[in-house]
């Protein structure tokens, strides 16, 4: 894809962004996380030509879109796929648009390192809002007891899985060999 190519997507999807912002709210996006979304976009904006404006300076222009581009990715894994996973089993139809929507602009090496589930050892239910920390990341469990970490380098992990009223749990796994994502079911404990 050609500069200016580049620069007409990241003009669409910060017009596409912008006039959607409001509309987060209905799945429970909070008005935090809205301010720092509307903080990304208009870092694109700023780099992002208007439709009058001359691009003279397309090249230190396209060098911080992608500076900007990488931010907002990083950005969008870190908040909003914690919010999707939580949002799985009463939100279906938005959480399938949102990673069809994500495939457009996710890199190619985006990738799925771990999953699983958390499940009580006394009746077999699944566990809601479990703790999970895989090293300096910390994720938690879904309503059905589902967990996902994406783009985690491949190597050995202790992973701590915690909730009140439950044995914490930890045990080391390798994620991410030769590629592949890892599984996890975990059982834990009432004290």
């Amino acid at each position: 894809m050609g500069d200016q190519n580049k620069l007409a997507f990241a003009k669409t999807l910060y017009e596409t962004n912008n006039t959607n912002i409001a509309n987060l709210a209905d799945y429970g996006i909070t008005p935090a996380t809205q301010a720092s979304f509307l903080v990304v976009i208009n870092d694109f904006e700023k780099v992002i030509p208007k439709t009058r404006e001359t691009t003279t300076t397309g090249a230190t222009t396209l060098a911080d879109f992608e500076a900007i581009v990488k931010d907002a990715q990083d950005f969008v894994a870190a908040r909003l796929d914690k919010v999707v996973a939580a949002g799985a089993e009463d939100q279906s139809e938005f959480v399938s648009t949102y990673y069809r929507n994500r495939r457009l602009i996710d890199p190619p090496t985006r990738t799925i390192s771990l999953k699983g589930t958390v499940k009580g050892i006394a009746n077999s239910l699944p566990i809601k809002s479990v703790k999970i920390k895989v090293g300096s990341t910390s994720i938690k469990s879904t309503a059905k007891g589902n967990f996902l970490l994406l783009n985690k380098a491949e190597g050995t992990y202790t992973i701590t899985f915690e909730k009140q009223g439950y044995k914490t749990l930890s045990i080391q796994i390798v994620i991410n060999p030769q590629g592949e994502t890892t599984v996890l079911n975990v059982v834990l404990e009432k004290v």
